[in-house]
């Protein structure tokens, strides 16, 4: 890993863009740490947070829709910048909201902004790795992980210093904007590929079926874990103070560590002993939460991230392996399924939290994770190659 990194941080080029990608996740960690105090600010219930949260990943649904065409006319590069910009801007937003529709109203502009800044971000990282001839993707995720846990840490810290919430943001939003202006060179002239006529949805079909339940199950965690950690830390596992932010602190963490090694393990592994190994992990990190103590639960959340971490990446590589269907149409179903989850995971959560409460949504979330288990014994266990099997 350590002779990788070497490598990736001596090309400015790759190195900038994996800044762009932690400046990104850093923001919105500093968001994910005040959600119990927007919830709070705002006295919404759980099922009213769960609809405002809803509309964070619809604004980026909405974004798959006029990224590629952005793309095309102006290049990704200074697609990624101008949106970089518009999203570090727009997170302050939320803050500002003084009741539920004004919360969701920003965080749709927040998940459009976003949206658009992910979708260019990669294009960019696909078109260096075309460029320079190296494999670099596993990496520059790995530093949006690592944006993740930094953020977190930073906004675990600012609550135990007490700064109020929209300063913190403001905070971050102006050093993050002075690092982009600093590298922003190396990343404007990325041209990038963008395919005309692109589907935004297709359905698996049966050789990525169970790779598309897998990605449903694990991205529907993800956002889960992601909007409800800190919530449930705060009023279920009674932390307080920066212990509040360390379970999102801790998922980051072993997300990064676990993207930054996850092609070492694959190569070892194989594939369908990742998905044994990530949703057993995820299985014991969820049952660790469930114990209700704080300390318990971030070391819980941190071993969900480790179970998660290498899920996603195996899933997509599978899927462009099937014979049965193109390599972007099993990745675009694949995807799909996958989004779809992390856009119903926050609302899940919260509708099941309002009825039965949040360790009541964790068992769900246990669910699912068993549910990944399943599918990646049977396949292991089956006679017969499939694309979740090793080859």
């Amino acid at each position: 890993m350590i002779k990788n990194l070497a490598s990736y941080i001596r090309q400015p080029q790759f190195l900038s863009i994996g800044m762009v990608f932690a400046l990104h996740a850093i923001l919105f960690s500093l968001w994910v740490t005040r959600l119990p105090e927007v919830k709070d600010a705002l006295d919404l219930s759980e099922a009213d947070l769960g609809i405002c949260l809803f509309f964070m990943p619809l604004g980026a649904l909405t974004a798959m829709m006029i990224a590629s065409p952005l793309i095309r006319r102006f290049g990704a590069g200074k697609v990624t910048l101008g949106a970089a910009i518009t999203y570090f801007m727009s997170m302050v937003l939320p803050f500002l909201a003084t009741n539920a529709g004004g919360l969701g109203a920003a965080l749709y502009v927040v998940g459009v902004c976003a949206g658009v800044n992910d979708i260019a971000m990669n294009a960019v990282a696909a078109a260096l790795e075309k460029i320079h001839q190296k494999v670099m993707m596993s990496t520059t995720h790995g530093f949006f992980s690592l944006g993740g846990m930094l953020g977190a840490f930073l906004g675990a810290s600012f609550i135990g210093l007490e700064i109020d919430g929209l300063l913190a943001m403001v905070g971050g939003v102006a050093g993050c904007l002075i690092v982009l202006g600093g590298i922003q060179s190396n990343i404007r002239q990325v041209i990038g590929e963008e395919e005309k006529g692109g589907k935004l949805f297709a359905f698996p079909g049966k050789a990525v079926l169970g790779l598309a339940i897998i990605a449903f199950c694990t991205m529907l965690g993800e956002g889960a874990v992601s909007d409800w950690s800190s919530i449930y830390l705060k009023e279920i596992a009674l932390a307080e103070g920066a212990m509040i932010g360390l379970g999102y602190a801790g998922f980051s963490l072993a997300m990064t560590i676990g993207r930054f090694y996850g092609d070492m393990l694959i190569d070892r592994f194989g594939s369908s002993r990742i998905f044994l190994l990530g949703s057993l992990f995820a299985i014991v990190g969820l049952l660790l939460i469930l114990v209700g103590e704080t300390l318990t639960a971030i070391a819980g959340f941190t071993l969900v991230g480790s179970g998660y971490s290498s899920i996603i990446p195996v899933a997509f590589s599978e899927a462009a392996k099937s014979d049965e269907q193109s390599a972007s149409r099993g990745i675009t179903a694949v995807i799909s399924f996958g989004y779809i989850g992390f856009l119903l995971g926050p609302v899940l959560i919260g509708m099941i939290s309002e009825w039965g409460g949040l360790k009541l949504g964790m068992c769900f979330l246990l669910l699912t994770a068993f549910i990944t288990w399943g599918l990646a014994w049977k396949s292991a266990s089956a006679p017969s190659a499939s694309p979740i099997n090793e080859p």
